[in-house]
């Protein structure tokens, strides 16, 4: 199932901090199994609170025309720059794993726990077909 919303804005102090895939790759096995090939990493951030304690990481890749962001973390759920009220809190299945996704023009946004890590992925101009192998190679 797939929801629509309405954006809603989030003001939080927060601080991001640069680092490299391979820091946390053993930790978080799930970044090995993504296809990263047709995509360039713009970004890949640890995001800190005011104290600098870390909140959740963010990685995001780029081609000249699609997005995907991936916030992740194993103690906190992921912030976002925006968030999205529904009325609606149905669940879809990958994998036998319950997720949310929602649909808003041509963004996904997919809210899930999976191995005990909260996951908050957002996609544009990705086609439904994109996103299920996306969440495929997360949730094996």
């Amino acid at each position: 199932q797939v929801n629509s919303f309405n954006e809603v804005s989030l003001d939080a102090e927060v601080y991001y901090e640069e680092i490299s895939i391979n820091e946390i790759s053993k930790e978080y096995c799930f970044l090995n199994n993504i296809e990263f090939k047709d995509y360039e990493i713009t970004e890949f951030q640890k995001i800190l609170d005011k104290n600098k304690h870390l909140i959740n990481y963010k990685l995001e890749l780029l081609n000249p025309v699609k997005s995907i962001i991936i916030s992740f973390s194993k103690d906190n759920e992921p912030v976002r720059d925006y968030y999205f009220l529904s009325e609606n809190n149905d669940k879809s299945v990958v994998n036998n794993h319950e997720i949310l996704i929602y649909q808003y023009e041509k963004k996904y946004i997919v809210e899930f726990i999976y191995n005990n890590i909260n996951f908050d992925i957002e996609t544009e101009n990705i086609d439904w077909l994109g996103l299920n192998l996306l969440l495929n190679s997360i949730i094996l």
